[in-house]
């Protein structure tokens, strides 16, 4: 369980450094320091990356645990460098701050790389503890979701990566460009796609995403990204990743038939509504959950009916922010074009 004491289990990595950027608006939770600890005493160091946090983990006093501070906030991509820059071994965890490991994942991280994957990420697992939102554990269980159908992903998912430090440098990091977390993930899985290096999804390393995230920050999110991705996958160099960064169902094509869906929804209500023709009204959102099907049957499965209703709802919603999205993206890539500005990162 995740509760196992990380000292009971296997010999110390002294070939890993797990990175870790740290942005607290709030106090850290409780867990948090003692499991930091607990976690240092396993691998050769663990660096923290304060990015201008109002609450800080400096106190945190341990051998194998190095603070590095940014001046002001500087971005997740920017603090993940920084990290990789400091750290000295030849492999590098990067991990979100809110991320519980189970204690047997480092040893599977080593057999990993021992097997010669190069850049891997694990998967999230819902029967670890709970975020205690059913928000939060939405987004998990999505993303779960995502990551059980496939074993090779387009974009190194930092909540839970693992990386060789020589494809790192290789392939310049992750783009700094990105002040906020967006598809900094994505842009770093598109060029280590173009390098031959593979993303594998690592089943058996599980790890829990203990997030308090709230709809309006899911939200945000769902719009930042999606609204980015627009920029990435207009590279002609991006276009065959087209539909994968970043996906709420369980293929490509269900993701834009499913906005598709979403947007025709109010056409297709003010049409019935037009010529008296009730039978369109409901077209919208059968065609949305038929495509969804395979994600609810998997959350009826949890058999946590709240977590079912919230999906439910949510998704849509979500998928209506992404359509949002997308729209400012082309509008403001139609806007560069014309324009003649390029950026290489994102506000």
């Amino acid at each position: 369980s995740c509760g196992e004491d990380v000292h009971s289990v296997g010999a110390r990595l002294e070939s890993l450094t797990l990175i870790i950027p740290c942005h607290f608006p709030r106090p850290p939770q409780d867990w948090i320091r003692p499991y930091y600890q607990r976690v240092a005493d396993r691998v050769h160091e663990v660096i923290l990356v304060d990015d201008a946090s109002p609450y800080s983990l400096k106190d945190l006093d341990h051998p194998r645990i190095r603070h590095l501070s940014n001046s002001k906030t500087m971005g997740p991509a920017f603090c993940r460098n920084r990290g990789a820059e400091a750290a000295t071994t030849d492999q590098l965890g990067f991990l979100d701050a809110d991320v519980y490991l189970p204690p047997e994942l480092l040893d599977r991280v080593d057999r990993q790389f021992g097997a010669g994957y190069d850049a891997f990420v694990g998967q999230i697992d819902l029967d670890r503890p709970r975020s205690g939102s059913l928000v939060a554990d939405h987004y998990n269980l999505r993303m779960r979701h995502n990551y059980r159908t496939t074993d090779v992903v387009d974009a190194l998912y930092s909540s839970c990566a693992f990386i060789r430090r020589s494809v790192f440098e290789e392939v310049g990091g992750f783009d700094e460009g990105y002040l906020v977390p967006s598809v900094e993930d994505a842009e770093l899985g598109l060029r280590l796609s173009q390098h031959g290096w593979a993303i594998r999804v690592s089943h058996d390393i599980v790890f829990a995403h203990r997030n308090d995230l709230g709809l309006g920050s899911l939200l945000r999110s769902d719009f930042v990204r999606s609204r980015d991705r627009v920029e990435l996958l207009a590279k002609k160099r991006a276009r065959a990743t087209l539909g994968k960064t970043g996906r709420f169902l369980s293929s490509p094509g269900n993701q834009l038939l499913s906005l598709a869906a979403v947007a025709a929804t109010p056409v297709l209500v003010a049409l019935g509504a037009m010529w008296n023709a009730p039978a369109m009204l409901p077209l919208g959102p059968v065609a949305f959950y038929g495509l969804s099907a395979p994600y609810f049957v998997e959350i009826a499965r949890e058999g946590r009916p709240l977590l079912f209703l919230t999906s439910l709802v949510l998704l849509p919603v979500e998928m209506t922010a992404v359509l949002c999205g997308v729209s400012i993206g082309v509008a403001r890539m139609i806007v560069r074009r014309v324009t003649g500005r390029s950026r290489g990162g994102a506000d």
